[in-house]
């Protein structure tokens, strides 16, 4: 593997990667959720709703929220537990309850009304993308050029927007990697590297 994406809130010691871009969190739920329960108006309020957590996230029982600038955990109920931000999305807009998912994954359904974002006023600390090597390794001409495509073509925020314009965003990317890989073939003696 030349070259991984990893999306996480810190990398692990040891490892060599370039960040590329971040991404907002967002605690949403569906609009009958918050009918039938009410809106937390703290996060402390979390513990008196259901919610639905990754099974990945090192703490999976309480969320951190900036309160007053200051970093603070609060306890959650994960009614519901999964590895994938996605199947944690469906779940909130069926209204299993609240999730706290990057905005990449629930942009589309705040846009068109599925989800309410809720705690805005508590912000939580963001992803970020990196773009992982391998350690130790000579790092070929090709994987710096498309480091350099992602951080220009994501690095400003394109995965805060809707899910369409990321894999828009990779569709180009690819599409321009093949295009250079064309040039460089064509050229005698030039190998890709």
């Amino acid at each position: 593997i030349d070259i991984a994406i990893r999306i996480a809130p810190r990398l692990e010691s040891g490892d060599v990667a370039r960040r590329i871009s971040t991404s907002a969190m967002r605690v949403v739920a569906a609009p009958e959720y918050l009918a039938r329960h009410g809106e937390p108006g703290h996060p402390a309020e979390l513990i008196h709703h259901e919610c639905l957590a990754y099974t990945t996230s090192p703490n999976a029982h309480q969320w951190e929220f900036l309160v007053a600038g200051r970093p603070q955990n609060f306890p959650i109920r994960a009614r519901l537990q999964a590895n994938s931000g996605e199947a944690l999305l469906q779940a909130s807009i069926a209204g299993f309850g609240l999730t706290c998912a990057p905005s990449f994954i629930v942009a589309d359904a705040l846009a068109a009304g599925r989800v309410r974002q809720t705690l805005a006023a508590f912000p939580i600390a963001a992803l970020s993308i990196y773009a992982v090597l391998p350690g130790n390794r000579h790092v070929p001409h090709r994987i710096r050029v498309l480091m350099d495509f992602l951080v220009d073509r994501l690095g400003s925020g394109a995965w805060d927007k809707t899910k369409t314009r990321v894999k828009k965003a990779m569709r180009d990317m690819a599409q321009e990697l093949l295009k250079l890989y064309a040039e460089r073939k064509a050229r005698p003696g030039h190998a890709f590297t």
